[in-house]
């Protein structure tokens, strides 16, 4: 029998090796920022560690549910329930959901979008660069505490405040908002680009 948790490391390894490797091919380590190499690398091995993860987790879950199906019979559960290769224990995938959930969601919402506006700031000095990244992304994160104060009108309104109802809110914004950057920028997508071929034709 397979030691539980060795495939899950295996795993978690491959994926890791598997950033690198596109961090090294389509990056350039002795041009790019340190800083910048490390969240792309972060965030590519967060990704595709969902994807490898994920069907462990399955695997896992449908186990943990024939056990308890199988529960009431005494120690026939042994012979129907087969152990995954796969197989970690609950607290392990709950530790590595809610590390991959929130790390990504400390990369999508504060470091990447600081970082892109940081080099992509057309200013000569550090002081030009980060006056003209703060005020980039003020426009973004103003538009964002706007959804926050309506919802959070709405709550006070509701009288429902506790932590979980915060939680709820700010996930509820956070979709709200990116749905409503999405629809505007396919919007302008859906326009632009046939009218940049029309105009090249």
């Amino acid at each position: 029998m397979a030691v539980p948790g060795l495939f899950f490391a295996f795993e978690i390894l491959l994926v890791f090796l598997l950033s690198l490797f596109l961090v090294h091919k389509y990056g350039n380590w002795r041009k790019d920022h340190w800083a910048t190499t490390i969240s792309v690398l972060a965030t590519w091995f967060l990704c595709f560690a969902v994807i490898f993860v994920l069907p462990s987790d399955i695997s896992a879950t449908l186990y943990q549910r024939c056990t308890e199906n199988n529960s009431s019979m005494n120690g026939e559960n042994q012979s129907l329930c087969h152990t995954p290769w796969s197989y970690v224990t609950e607290k392990t995938q709950k530790n590595f959901w809610a590390l991959t959930y929130w790390s990504l969601q400390l990369l999508s919402w504060l470091i990447l979008p600081f970082i892109q506006s940081y080099v992509m700031a057309a200013q000569f000095t550090i002081r030009g660069k980060v006056f003209q990244m703060l005020k980039e992304n003020a426009i973004w994160y103003g538009s964002f505490l706007v959804i926050f104060g309506i919802l959070f009108i709405y709550i006070l309104a509701k009288g429902v405040i506790s932590g979980t109802s915060l939680m709820t809110l700010t996930t509820t914004a956070a979709n709200t908002w990116g749905l409503l950057i999405l629809v505007l920028l396919l919007g302008y997508g859906l326009v632009d680009m046939p009218r940049s071929f029309w105009n090249k034709g």
